[in-house]
């Protein structure tokens, strides 16, 4: 009993270990854009300096305005006390015991000779450069975790593909070591099939190691745990695919070069029945 148990616990922490290894979860095209937005290192470091730059421009601004210095001063002084050299007759001398002081002083530019507007219109100029730079930096991020993201779902699609081809040729292995064993098949036959099946396991291991390649530069990329596997929401890309099969068909019926050769095969087929009209 005890040793059920401990087997069951064995199996259990197994388990519990594989699921915190890896963690599948479905991502749209929207979140995975959402997340490049909120967790990228480059799109918040682009902020960061974006903020920077309001930043810079406020301090700018502060030229402008009036700058003030209070200062207050309060200090206490003893008696004095006077000797001899050797120490001897000493004296004491009454003094004033306490003092204070009060400054309050006031300035503001009149005149710099535009220093103050150029340094105002200088950080207004490094904000929009900032601002572009992340718009930039933004759409770079985007369309490349987009290709890897569209590239998971087609390598998923060649994996299911394999996975599929890999059954049916297990089953004609299978097949083929019974007639074997029937003497209607020879043992070429089955080295053949072992073969192809190492072939499609081969190709097969060479998507799963692409898969993995992209998910993981996918999830670092939106500072994710690496332990998370990416899956594309295949329902989306599918509606996504059929709506862009029919834009790319209603710019080619109706695109304008499209028109005019439909117009000039009208005048030329008119032409042809002209002319056979007349002969």
């Amino acid at each position: 009993m005890m040793k059920g148990k401990r087997l069951f616990l064995f199996l259990g922490m197994q388990m519990c270990f594989w699921s915190g290894m890896a963690q599948t979860k479905v991502v749209t095209l929207e979140e995975l854009f959402q997340c490049i937005d909120a967790y990228n290192r480059n799109v918040r470091s682009g902020e960061l300096q974006i903020k920077q730059s309001e930043a810079a421009i406020e301090v700018a601004k502060n030229d402008r305005l009036p700058s003030l210095q209070l200062s207050a001063d309060w200090r206490y002084i003893g008696d004095g006390f006077t000797t001899d050299r050797n120490f001897s007759h000493a004296e004491r001398a009454e003094m004033p015991h306490a003092g204070n002081s009060f400054l309050l002083k006031a300035t503001q530019v009149v005149y710099q000779g535009g220093a103050i507007a150029g340094n105002i219109e200088r950080s207004k100029i490094q904000k929009k450069v900032a601002e572009d730079r992340l718009q930039k930096t933004r759409q770079d991020v985007r369309f490349l975790l987009l290709g890897h993201y569209l590239d998971i779902f087609h390598l998923s699609n060649q994996k299911k593909v394999y996975e599929r081809n890999i059954e049916q040729t297990r089953l004609l292995v299978r097949d083929m070591e019974a007639a074997y064993r029937q003497g209607t098949a020879l043992k070429s036959d089955i080295t053949r099939y072992e073969l192809q099946l190492q072939n499609v396991q081969l190709r097969l291991t060479h998507v799963q190691n692409q898969m993995d390649i992209l998910n993981h530069q996918l999830v670092t990329s939106i500072d994710w745990p690496v332990t998370t596997v990416i899956e594309p929401d295949t329902q989306m890309l599918k509606q996504v695919f059929i709506i862009g099969s029919l834009f790319v068909l209603a710019i080619l019926l109706f695109h304008p070069v499209r028109s005019r050769w439909h117009y000039y095969q009208r005048r030329r087929r008119a032409r042809i029945a002209q002319h056979l009209h007349h002969s």
